[in-house]
Parts: structure tokens; C-alpha cells; sequence
């Protein structure tokens, strides 16, 4: 049987979306509508395109997700409050895009939502202020989609280059924590931390990895001994994927990257304030 997916949205995604055979879909043309049919049926995701910039429309988003809970609830975003945002992270909502999205992304999220298990959370909110987030997230590629598309969402105020630029060096650290820390392994976990001030964005990114050294460091770029080619052939030779430019890449949009000695927690930073960086 098809999986039965709730939707409250409108535009050309909602037609692509009934045109997709792997889904049951159900169309709420408002949020009160979809708290009717919430009540009358059972679903595994639901998706909400609506504003969150009044305490209204939280108390909206709220009432839906404690109705549809334990399933899934994906939020697409018209317009938010970075407060309002975080509260309804910390609160359960299962992922956020920002709108206008591509039909991509959000497939991709909807696939994950009805693949998770609800019930299972493994997810845990250490810090939930829009200054300070902090999660802790096992090493599943899966996490991470969730956890870039918030991060996109949290970082709307920024110039759309700016901010595509600092999600890609924010996804390639945890990228790297997941797959050469971790390795993938579900049992071990990756702790992440944002801090957001007037000057400077901050993450931090911790795997229960033995640790690297960046000067020994054969399968990628930014090493002062090795080559975008001599990675290549070092990667075809071990089997591993295509790849290897990340570290590099990140150097290239962080103004400061500090690994710890171990080698398995890494800070970048990037400044808000140019004056800063020139002064440096």
C-alpha cells in the first residue's frame, strides 16, 4: 500500500507531487483543513507550506504537529522568525525547507520523513537559542540532509551567494565527520555546535574518530604535501570515491579553520564584520 503523505501546500510542486506514484497524497488547502483531516485519518509525513512570523501562525504549526505527531512534519518556510524557527526545531518538527524550494530537495526530505521511524528519535537538542544551537546526531547521511536544510533556513539573513558558500563548508565538515570520522557507523555520534554573535558565525563540528593529521593527509587536498593529482591517484588506488577537494574548498570560503590535536573536532569561522578579518 502506498504510503499516505498529508499536504498543505499550493503551486507546480503539489502537481508534480500527486503525478508521483510512491506517494498517497492528500491535499488540506489550509492548515485548519488539514487539522480536520489529521483527526480523521492516519499518515506518515506531512508537509506544511505556510509563514511563521506571528505568534499565530507558531500556535498554527504547534497544534499540527502535536495532532500529526509521532509522524513526520516537514515545514516549508514562506517567511519565519529565527526564534520562532529554532522553537519549533527544538519542539519536534521533523525538517525545514525555505520557500521557494526545488521539487528535489523536498522529495528528498519527504523519502527520509516516510523512512523514519517517528517512534525512534535519535536526534538530541542540547541548545535550542538562536545564538546558541547545539545537537548531537548519529552518522547517518540522512541527519545531515536535515540538518543543512535548517541551517539554511537559520542563516536566511544572509546574501543567498554568502550563505550557499557557508552551508557547503558546513555540510563538508560534517560530511567529513560522518563518513573519515565515524565512518558511517550508526552506533557513534557527531556533536555539532553554532554560535552565532554580531561579528562572526562559528560551527563546530566533534566525531568520536581516532583524529587526523592535516599534514599527513593522503585522500585530500589541503595538505602542504600532496596534490589535487596525487589525491586522485591516491583515491583511485584505495578504492575510494571520486572526491578529496573538500578541505580545500573550505579553506577557501572559512576565515579561520582550527582543528584540536587529535585531529577529530574541528571550528570554522566566518566573519560577519570585513573589518575584522582586515584588521587581522
Amino acid at each position: 500500500m502506498e504510503p499516505r503523505l498529508l499536504v498543505v501546500m499550493q503551486g507546480e510542486c503539489l502537481q508534480e507531487l500527486l503525478h508521483d506514484n510512491n506517494f498517497q497524497v492528500t491535499l488540506a488547502t489550509s492548515c485548519q483543513e488539514a487539522e480536520k483531516l489529521i483527526g480523521a485519518s492516519s499518515y506518515v509525513a506531512l508537509v506544511v507550506q505556510t509563514a511563521i512570523s506571528t505568534q499565530e501562525e507558531m500556535a498554527t504549526v504547534q497544534r499540527l504537529l502535536s495532532l500529526s505527531a509521532p509522524s513526520p512534519l516537514i515545514l516549508v518556510a514562506s517567511a519565519w522568525h529565527v526564534s520562532f524557527l529554532v522553537n519549533l526545531w527544538h519542539n519536534g518538527v521533523f525538517a525545514f525547507l525555505a520557500a521557494p524550494h526545488k521539487y528535489v530537495k523536498l522529495k528528498e526530505l519527504i523519502a527520509i520523513a516516510v523512512e523514519h521511524d517517528g517512534h525512534r528519535e535519535v536526534q538530541k537538542i542540547i541548545s535550542a537559542i538562536p545564538c546558541w544551537i547545539e545537537v548531537n546526531v548519529p552518522a547517518q547521511p540522512t541527519y545531515l540532509i536535515r540538518l543543512t536544510s535548517f541551517f539554511e533556513c537559520l542563516l536566511h539573513d544572509l546574501a543567498d551567494q554568502e550563505q550557499k558558500r557557508i552551508i557547503y563548508a558546513f555540510r563538508e565538515l560534517v560530511q567529513n565527520a560522518m563518513e573519515h570520522g565515524n565512518h558511517f557507523c550508526t552506533t557513534k555520534n557527531i556533536n555539532i555546535r553554532f554560535v552565532k554573535s554580531q561579528e562572526a558565525l562559528i560551527f563546530q563540528v566533534e566525531d568520536e574518530g581516532p583524529g587526523f593529521d592535516m599534514q599527513i593527509l593522503p585522500h585530500a587536498v589541503g595538505s602542504k604535501k600532496n596534490t589535487a593529482l596525487d589525491v586522485v591517484r591516491y583515491r583511485k588506488q584505495t578504492g575510494m570515491r571520486p572526491g578529496g577537494l573538500g578541505i580545500s574548498t573550505i579553506l577557501g570560503i572559512a576565515d579561520d579553520l582550527v582543528y584540536n590535536q587529535k585531529g577529530n573536532a574541528v571550528i570554522m569561522i566566518k566573519y560577519l564584520n570585513k573589518k575584522v578579518v582586515e584588521a587581522k
